[in-house]
């Protein structure tokens, strides 16, 4: 059974070529593959068809045309027969070289290869194989979400094993190029994808089941509102030291909290305009909102209403093996919390979506941000209570939950998180390793994680609008999260 390319909400999978035009005449190009444990590299493993007319490109059609064994078919060439060949370390590799193929021939460069996606496809494969049917996702954009994602789109299928086939892995090869067979012919060589993942799975009931998934990137534009400044520095208005609650501190004593808001000029008349809560570093035992003061700005020419908040500090803490450190993490957050709410409940004085903030900090801050996304308030309560702290999307730097993985209760509610991080962070001894676990308790419950992994050691990263990782990350992150089109 075959089910073709199956995709988001109001994405169109069109099918080309797969008719002749009269003028059109039939030649074939050889795909041939090597294998030290994978599919088979005989001559006839996969034959492409290729259509062209005298004046135009030549169009590919994926289907096996010479059967397994057969070696006595006339060939007649039109333009060059190209051979390919590739170690292939399962019949996936089929599918991979099958897309680069046909993207090759459409003048697109390949996929990039996601093992990410790759997990998530050998899991519909195999729950597949447990229901022994084939299964289409309802919505795959919403399925194959694990990192933040503009659409996706699905192939399906499942092919029987040919027990003549004495060879495993020849009788594999022959199940998938069934299934490849039936899958519409343009259906992984459509410019809008990125990245792909593919997932096999031999089945007990004697079927192969076969995944691939596709996906297209979030982009932002190049310029206009939110994407490039619409106003000059001197322009955004701030308004410093507004008070968001009132908390005791370390040392037992009420301390007032304060926060400085950043906005677009007067001028400017948008209605439910997104926010961005910027949160500042130093171990919580240092550091101000004035340190965000200038990543505020670039928000706020950019169309955004932006804030920096002051949260408690223990400034006697000597590092995160004091004491001290975890309840000054708690009041940190509960306090990020608290702003969040406060922001909510004068959502209609800023002129801004309550349903569209951004929470976004750099080492503790960042802490700070990955647990208001994933935790429950540690304080509920106060005059505040009826507003929620979630937040839309989360963006750390120098920050993982590592510490407290086996405290947090991921939920597939919670926010969407982007780590930025060094391979090694040089303050905090966290490694790469450690934000993919953090990203793996989230995608284990269904959540979305974005992990971006900088080379060599450092420690936190510029997070503002225009910076380097404006254009390549966060803003296309915040562009889809935020739903800025």
């Amino acid at each position: 059974m075959i089910v073709g390319l199956h995709v988001g909400p109001d994405v169109e999978a069109v099918e080309t070529n797969t008719d002749r035009q009269p003028g059109y005449v039939e030649g074939r190009e050889l795909v041939t593959f090597l294998r030290p444990w994978g599919c088979p590299h005989s001559l006839d493993a996969l034959v492409y068809r290729v259509d062209r007319t005298s004046d135009g490109p030549p169009r590919a059609s994926r289907r096996p045309l010479v059967n397994h064994g057969s070696r006595g078919t006339r060939w007649q060439l039109v333009g060059a027969i190209v051979a390919l060949v590739l170690l292939a370390t399962s019949c996936e590799e089929v599918v991979y070289s099958d897309a680069d193929a046909a993207r090759d021939l459409a003048g697109l460069p390949a996929l990039n290869r996601s093992s990410i996606l790759a997990t998530s496809a050998r899991a519909n494969s195999q729950a597949m194989c447990s229901a022994g049917a084939v299964q289409a996702s309802t919505d795959p954009t919403t399925t194959y979400d694990r990192e933040t994602i503009a659409w996706a789109g699905e192939l399906v299928g499942s092919a029987p094993l040919d027990p003549s086939i004495p060879d495993p892995i020849d009788r594999n090869l022959d199940a998938t190029n069934a299934v490849l067979e039936g899958w519409p012919d343009n259906s992984l060589s459509n410019a809008r994808w990125d990245d792909i993942g593919v997932g096999e799975v031999t089945c007990a009931d004697g079927n192969l089941y076969l995944t691939a998934v596709v996906t297209d990137r979030p982009t932002m534009p190049a310029t206009g509102r939110y994407s490039s400044p619409q106003y000059s520095a001197a322009e955004v208005e701030v308004d410093k030291d507004l008070v968001y609650g009132t908390a005791t501190n370390y040392q037992g004593v009420d301390q007032i909290l304060r926060l400085d808001r950043f906005l677009p000029p007067q001028s400017d008349t948008t209605a439910q305009r997104p926010a961005v809560m910027l949160v500042h570093g130093g171990g919580y035992a240092r550091g101000d909102k004035a340190n965000m003061a200038d990543v505020a700005r670039t928000y706020a020419r950019r169309g955004f209403v932006a804030v920096t908040i002051n949260y408690r500090l223990n400034r006697t803490l000597t590092g995160q093996d004091d004491p001290g450190y975890i309840p000054a993490a708690t009041n940190a957050i509960d306090d990020g919390m608290e702003a969040v709410r406060w922001m909510r409940a004068h959502a209609a004085e800023m002129n801004i979506d309550p349903e569209r903030i951004a929470m976004m900090g750099t080492s503790a801050g960042g802490g700070i941000a990955l647990a208001t996304a994933t935790l429950d308030d540690p304080t509920p309560g106060g005059p505040l209570a009826t507003y929620s702290p979630k937040v839309k999307a989360v963006v750390a730097t120098g920050a993982t939950l590592t510490l407290g993985l086996d405290a947090v209760g991921f939920d597939p509610s919670d926010s969407p998180l982007m780590m930025i991080h060094f391979t090694t962070d040089t303050a905090t001894g966290a490694t790469g390793a450690d934000v993919l676990a953090t990203c793996e308790a989230m995608w284990a419950v269904g959540g979305t994680c974005d992990q971006v992994i900088r080379p060599g050691g450092g420690h936190g990263s510029p997070l503002n609008a225009g910076g380097p990782w404006w254009t390549p990350e966060i803003g296309p992150y915040l562009w889809e999260h935020l739903d800025l089109g």
